[in-house]
């Protein structure tokens, strides 16, 4: 009998990232290929005990396997028992999911989720699951990586810096890691690792020397498999793993890690986290948007795809677990911005992709003044201040149905205050924009402008210029 089987890896996040921040840059690399290794350990196993002829890969990535099985219910069930005996490091689980195909991609994939869900709901706690039978030597281990060109399966004891399951290891062999993010790291001219206060101080002169952490994904990826037979599938499946960890490897992040700037922590499938300077990982963030807006071009869909992501910023001793979760809040900020999600959230303020351009712009005209045209900065203080003021208006305005043009005059002049009369004409064209939002929502009923894109530009401004020998 055929089934269509999945295996979906479990507590990624508290695995990768629940470590002390000292060991951080040796061991998150490690851990993040760890479950990127499994599933493939795990597609061994499972063509050992059923037949590698009896065993066909559909996707394989991002600590998800899913595979056509030629076999029978009682065969699954132990192996999902045996698999569930093995020692995953003590915090990850393997769900084992499957059910029979009936012909119908579309209907078995949908039958596939409802049973992915099932099984998960009817998990036992079993503390066997939390004991750790050899704890791998990460340090050892992340050397080896770094310094390989490839990786292999191979049935064999393994040794302390071996990442193994049953008697299955991955051996460094081949060149699969040719121009892919999978293995790539920031090093110093010793050859060493660049932890991340290191990486904090890779900013702008001038700037604070934080890290931050950029978590991204593709918006309603899932709708758009829901849909799709299976030779799309696995083209669009394979195509986005390409793009992910190595098209971006090659087009965006390469030179940053070439220049300590960035740590990949993980890049394939569907999405990504990096840390890296926190300035650069703005940056970053665009570049990383454009690139994808070109690549979903050439998978000619009906409706393009769009990406998300959320930046928090830490200092490089702040506990990495925590990074995760804000990112992560931050992202989920982002895709609950608009409908049609394509958005990123800075400092908890979400915006569309076209308003974190104009944030960008104005970030670089406020920039200019602090820094060459001698504004201080309290100014910024100001810009921030005034984002209640711009609520107010557009409230009442949205309450009334009338615009308060007073209001929107002395909000206007109590930005332009500045020191010269060129720096005036300056503040007068970036905030001309405030009145022509109001008189937009105005308008045009239902809509909102969002002024977040001049209190997180004055922010970034703020902490570019936190560290000027400068008198305020």
């Amino acid at each position: 009998m055929k089934y269509i089987l999945k295996i979906d890896i479990s507590g990624i996040q508290k695995f990768i990232f629940d470590i002390p921040s000292e060991k951080a840059a040796k061991e998150l690399k490690a851990r993040s290929f760890y479950v990127y290794s499994l599933t493939h350990i795990i597609f061994e196993m499972l063509k050992a005990k059923i037949g590698a002829d009896k065993v066909t890969e559909i996707y394989n990535g991002g600590g998800n396997l899913f595979v056509y099985v030629e076999s029978n219910q009682e065969v699954l069930e132990e192996f999902r028992k045996e698999l569930e005996q093995q020692d995953f490091q003590g915090v990850l689980f393997p769900f084992v999911s499957f059910v029979e195909v009936k012909g119908n991609f579309k209907e078995d994939m949908r039958n596939l989720s409802r049973e992915v869900l099932k099984v998960k709901l009817q998990r036992k706690f079993d503390l066997k699951e939390f004991e750790q039978t050899r704890r791998i030597e990460w340090a050892d281990f992340i050397g080896h990586l770094i310094k390989s060109n490839g990786f292999v399966v191979e049935k064999r004891q393994a040794a302390r810096d071996e990442i193994y399951l049953q008697d299955y290891v991955i051996a460094f062999d081949g060149n699969n890691f040719e121009n892919n993010v999978l293995n790539k790291l920031p090093v110093n001219e010793k050859g060493n690792i660049t932890d991340f206060s290191n990486i904090s101080e890779n900013v702008s002169d001038g700037a604070d020397e934080k890290i931050a952490a950029l978590k991204m994904d593709v918006d309603n990826l899932g709708l758009l498999f829901r849909n799709k037979e299976e030779q799309e599938y696995r083209e669009i499946s394979q195509k986005m793993e390409r793009f992910f960890s190595k098209d971006l490897y090659q087009k965006v992040l390469k030179s940053r890690i070439e220049k300590q700037e960035l740590y990949p922590v993980f890049a394939g499938g569907d999405d990504l986290f990096l840390i890296g300077s926190w300035d650069k990982i703005i940056e970053i963030a665009a570049e990383i948007n454009e690139a994808f807006r070109v690549f979903q071009k050439e998978l000619n869909l009906e409706k393009p795809l769009t990406l998300s992501g959320g930046i928090v910023l830490g200092n490089p001793k702040y506990p990495l677990i925590r990074l995760a979760e804000e990112a992560e809040k931050a992202l989920d900020l982002a895709k609950n911005y608009r409908e049609d999600k394509n958005s990123i959230c800075v400092f908890g303020e979400p915006m569309g992709w076209e308003e974190m351009e104009q944030c960008v712009g104005i970030k670089n005209k406020l920039l200019d003044l602090v820094v060459n045209k001698g504004e201080s900065r309290s100014l910024l203080q100001r810009i921030k201040s005034s984002d209640l003021g711009f609520r107010s208006v557009q409230d009442r305005m949205m309450d009334t149905n009338k615009i308060d043009l007073p209001k929107v005059y002395r909000l206007k002049y109590y930005l332009r205050n500045a020191k010269t009369e060129e720096n005036r004409k300056i503040l007068t064209e970036i905030f001309d924009t405030y009145a022509e939002d109001l008189l937009s929502d105005f308008l045009h009923k239902g809509t909102k402008s969002n002024p977040a894109k001049y209190v997180v530009a004055a922010r970034l401004t703020e902490l570019l210029t936190k560290r000027m020998n400068k008198s305020e």
